[in-house]
């Protein structure tokens, strides 16, 4: 048998309404906030990219440019005797003898590390970081491996050259720089 259907009270109305609104303004909350947090991610991913960037200044100055071109011609006036030592590193750890070259690698190596830092804890993008500086950071670590770990102990600064060795080595750091 068919029962009468009862009417729709007012008070049900006014009820099923409020909880339709609270769940749609749940809704409504969770998307804000879903949109807020990609904005956030994208705006801090740009910061990083334009941090990265902001390097391309002391990477192309004068003083450093001049650092870099008084170091290579350094390396490559002795390049031959070098690569047939038996011992490259102990050959390069004696390179730079005047104070003027070591001053210039000093510059040099700071700017590296600097970047090497930026990139080390998120600060700037470690791709735009790879993709502008990470062939010269990685040569002069590798070329000047020798010079470093022997300025390292002659200015009794255990992380010389440190920031740019976890940059190169995330895995696995250098067992000579202090873990952090």
């Amino acid at each position: 048998m068919n029962r009468p259907r009862r009417a729709l009270s007012t008070e049900h109305v006014t009820a099923a309404a409020a909880i339709l609104s609270v769940a749609l303004s749940a809704i409504a909350v969770l998307v804000t906030l879903h949109i807020a947090y990609v904005q956030d991610r994208a705006t801090e991913t740009q910061n990083q990219y334009s941090r990265a960037l902001s390097y391309a200044g002391i990477y192309f100055s004068d003083q450093v440019s001049e650092a870099r071109d008084m170091v290579d011609a350094v390396y490559l006036a002795d390049y031959d005797t070098i690569r047939q030592s038996a011992s490259p590193n102990d050959e390069v750890a004696n390179l730079l003898t005047s104070n003027r070259e070591q001053l210039a690698f000093d510059k040099l190596l700071a700017m590296y590390e600097q970047i090497a830092a930026c990139s080390n804890t998120g600060v700037c993008s470690s791709d735009v970081t790879g993709q502008l500086y990470g062939r010269d950071i990685q040569a002069i670590y590798k070329n000047w491996y020798g010079y470093i770990v022997t300025r390292r102990v002659r200015t009794g600064s255990a992380d010389y050259g440190c920031h740019v060795a976890r940059y190169l080595h995330r895995d696995f750091p250098e067992p000579k720089c202090p873990v952090k």
